[in-house]
């Protein structure tokens, strides 16, 4: 079973290490909500919502630990990010080429693009 987590501010050293493995920006506690992924007490992956301002939003940030790929991890990860969302905020995602087939399917919310 996946369970998804908001990080703590006595996590963004270990955050941003993980985003160091696959050069993403570094995050900030101040204005982004960062949820990690764990899987029997594992962590298996983290993602994020960066505040633009207050109507809008930017999911990114997804980073499933190679272990863990392959059994939904990423979607949970997004789904429990859209959750902590306003109704009235528009969520933006650019999406790797790669990885574009992933989030029509994830953001299926409405008032969120």
């Amino acid at each position: 079973m996946i369970e998804l987590r908001l990080v703590g501010r006595s996590e963004m050293e270990w955050v941003n290490r993980c985003y160091d493995e696959v050069d993403f920006v570094h995050s900030h506690f101040d204005n982004e909500m960062i949820a990690v992924a764990e899987v029997k007490g594992q962590k298996a992956g983290l993602g994020r919502l960066v505040v633009i301002d207050e109507n809008h939003l930017e999911l990114g940030g997804m980073y499933v630990f190679e272990s863990f790929r392959g059994q939904g991890v990423a979607k949970k990860i997004v789904e429990f990010l859209l959750k902590h969302a306003k109704p009235s905020q528009v969520i933006y995602c650019i999406p790797f080429e790669h990885l574009q087939h992933f989030y029509p399917n994830s953001a299926e919310k409405p008032g969120h693009s």
